[in-house]
Formats: structure tokens, C-alpha cells, sequence
């Protein structure tokens, strides 16, 4: 999940902490947080495989495949990206 920075990277919520409790009863899960804030979709498809990334604020993570291929298995993976790109003014036609 995203990581859930906002305010321009001054205040953390991740969405990870209140999807768990919104999914109760009817779902036990383990989530796993592992988002990086401030990428676009292409940087995101860049980054697919690496080792090591920085977002916007500065956190590290790996690239999603990589991270997915070493922390896993996983029965679901929940993305969200797409709202930087728009943020950027990208065209939409590419972001889908």
C-alpha cells in the first residue's frame, strides 16, 4: 500500500493502518506497508526491480517486483498510483 504521506510530506497516515480495522470482521489480513510516496506510475515502472529507492521524503524502499519476489508470497497486492502523475499534469492516456 502507499505509504500515505500528505501535506506535502509533513504528516504520515498510512492507509495500511486503517484498512485492517475496515476489513473486520468479515476478513482477517495482514497487511504489509512497503509504499513510497511522491512517484509516478513510469517512475514506479522504472524502479520495478531495484534494489534500493528513495521517495520524496526520503524513505527507502525496494522496487515493487523485487519487493513482492523477496517478501512474499502474497495472496492479494493492493496498488495505488496514478495520483502524482495527475498532480504532474500528466496525460491521463498514459497513467492507465
Amino acid at each position: 500500500l502507499t505509504a500515505g504521506f500528505h501535506a506535502f510530506g509533513h504528516l504520515f497516515a498510512p492507509y495500511a493502518r486503517g484498512l485492517v480495522p475496515a476489513l473486520l470482521p468479515e476478513v482477517e489480513a495482514e497487511v504489509w506497508l512497503c509504499g513510497l510516496s511522491g512517484m509516478t506510475a513510469e517512475e514506479m515502472v522504472g524502479g520495478l526491480d531495484a534494489p534500493s529507492l528513495i521517495d520524496c521524503v526520503r524513505r527507502r524502499g525496494a522496487g515493487l517486483r523485487r519487493a513482492l519476489a523477496e517478501r512474499g508470497p502474497f495472496d492479494a497486492a493492493l496498488l495505488m498510483a496514478g495520483t502524482n502523475d495527475l498532480a504532474d499534469e500528466s496525460d491521463a492516456s498514459c497513467i492507465v
